[in-house]
């Protein structure tokens, strides 16, 4: 019977030194099996490849606060892989932009405001991405005057 009750989405950025290679070897491994046997089911395995049409990219959105009123002067930090942290203002519209930003990687995008928190957002930079917007989370108005809809 099938048992299975978890179902994992891995996506991974291999590095360009795999380029032009014939095969891609997938180790599945498990762990605190507490001596018994376990079983993994694999039911799809899906590998793709996506090559970038340019070497890079613009990633650009909005921050906006409570009622979709536009913040200034937030800070915008974007996070590549191995750590690198670039960071961004944004303009008296809200708006903000990153320039040059290489294609093919992961980046978790975060905004800090003394307004509000924002929850970071993870993309996957393939091509131009000018859409990426940031809302506050429901609750998290920072200067004390919580005027978050009701739950």
């Amino acid at each position: 019977p099938n048992a299975a009750t978890k179902v994992s989405t891995v996506f991974a950025t291999l590095p360009q030194a795999v380029l032009q290679q014939d095969r891609l070897y997938i180790r599945i491994m498990t762990a605190n099996a507490g001596g018994n046997d376990e079983w993994v089911g694999i039911d799809d395995i899906s590998v793709g490849c996506f090559l970038p049409t340019a070497s890079s990219a613009t990633v650009s959105g909005t921050v906006a606060g409570v009622n979709e009123k536009r913040i200034s002067g937030a800070t915008v930090l974007m996070t590549d892989p191995v750590g690198n942290i670039r960071s961004t203002k944004t303009n008296s519209f809200g708006n903000y932009s990153f320039n040059n930003v290489a294609i093919g990687s992961i980046y978790v995008v975060e905004v800090k405001s003394k307004a509000y928190r924002f929850t970071p957002q993870i993309v996957i930079v393939s091509s131009d991405l000018s859409d990426l917007h940031f809302a506050p989370e429901s609750g998290q108005d920072l200067r004390g005057t919580d005027k978050s809809p009701p739950k």
